[in-house]
């Protein structure tokens, strides 16, 4: 829907259910409705020089938003916020021939037996117990992605603010391929 339609920088859509929901090399993302927030933003497409920090500044973003209400949320690269060893929401920007998509889903109110079969460990504000408003979160999270694209754009967005935030940088790790090798 978005690739087609006109828009303003900053534009967003926020949606109660998705049912194309998906995530990094086309995998699908859980969106069952009013579980999660699933938003979308769009802006003019960013110079191909910095469109590779696009999932650094944006994971950013939300994790500051998702720090406003808790401390503890970390990035795992590149894409990925996890609390306590799981995953609580996942960014993923698409650069399309004229605009910049970026697509964020948070999980809100997911149970145990909804996340049961995820590929990941995963879990939700509630179960982390976290108290939240959803239209405050909704404010901060406009906020934070309009501010971070903002610093993308003129230039002004520092990689070290990511390296804080993720524990896995200076850390070996072992990469896993679809083939599992």
């Amino acid at each position: 829907y978005l690739k087609r339609i006109d828009f303003r920088d900053g534009f967003c859509v926020i949606a109660r259910k998705q049912t194309g929901g998906k995530g990094r090399r086309g995998k699908s993302w859980l969106s069952l409705k009013d579980r999660g927030l699933y938003i979308s933003f769009m802006y003019s497409p960013l110079p191909p020089s910095i469109v590779s920090l696009s999932s650094l500044a944006f994971g950013v973003a939300v994790l500051n938003t998702l720090k406003s209400f808790k401390e503890g949320f970390y990035l795992k690269w590149p894409n990925d916020i996890y609390i306590n060893g799981k995953k609580i929401a996942g960014i993923l920007p698409e650069l399309l021939k004229d605009r910049l998509i970026i697509g964020i889903g948070i999980n809100l109110t997911y149970s145990e037996k909804d996340l049961s079969e995820f590929p990941v460990p995963a879990t939700s504000l509630k179960l982390e117990n976290i108290s939240f408003d959803r239209d405050q979160l909704i404010k901060n999270l406009i906020a934070g992605v309009k501010s971070y694209y903002n610093k993308l754009s003129t230039g002004q967005f520092d990689v070290k603010e990511f390296e804080q935030s993720c524990p896995l940088i200076g850390k070996e790790i072992t990469v896993h391929n679809q083939e599992g090798s």
